[in-house]
């Protein structure tokens, strides 16, 4: 008989993680590395500066969260648009409630969902009505890492995993042992 454990998560290292800037007229983007396996991101704060041209029209910048291949994504976004002409600090944090807005005409702070992303999966911009002219920089993620710890057979210290395929093994040997011999497997 065997106990298997609950798989655990254990809160990792605070990470500020810097990106790069696009080019101008483009959004950024940031994966969570698959390396070292298991560790999984949790956004704690998202900063970027967006400095628009002075073509016209309002932009609407907001943070995407997706797997990077399946088109599954979440979205986080303003309830107010920044101007033509005009730069603004955008700053998403976790846990701020629901209260959206302009703190003072240059900062905007949204509400960030909490997301533990695993590896593969993708942090980025997404600003709609985005100028050729636009450049997003001063691009800051403060990230919680969590390690991800699979199930384990508590009795054999064995992974759930490689407990269910040596499980199975034993099976179709039994039943390959019965045929060989006769009968039916037990």
């Amino acid at each position: 008989m065997s106990g298997i454990q609950s798989p655990l998560w254990r809160e990792g290292q605070q990470r500020i993680v810097i990106v790069d800037p696009p080019g101008a007229g483009k959004d950024w983007t940031v994966t969570v590395p698959t390396t070292p396996e298991g560790i999984w991101w949790e956004p704690v704060a998202i900063r970027w500066r967006e400095t628009n041209s002075a073509v016209v029209a309002n932009r609407s910048p907001l943070v995407m969260f997706d797997s990077g291949t399946d088109g599954g994504e979440y979205a986080a976004g303003l309830t107010t648009q920044s101007t033509a002409a005009n730069a603004v600090s955008i700053v998403h944090v976790a846990n701020y409630g629901t209260s959206f807005g302009t703190i003072v005409p240059t900062r905007t702070v949204v509400a960030c969902p909490t997301l533990k992303l695993q590896p593969g999966h993708r942090i980025r911009s997404l600003t709609l009505n985005l100028d050729v002219g636009d450049v997003l920089d001063g691009i800051v993620l403060c990230i919680r890492e969590w390690i991800y710890v699979p199930p384990v057979d508590v009795i054999t210290g064995e992974p759930q995993e490689l407990k269910q395929i040596r499980d199975s093994m034993l099976r179709m040997e039994k039943a390959v042992l019965a045929v060989v011999v006769g009968g039916a497997p037990t």
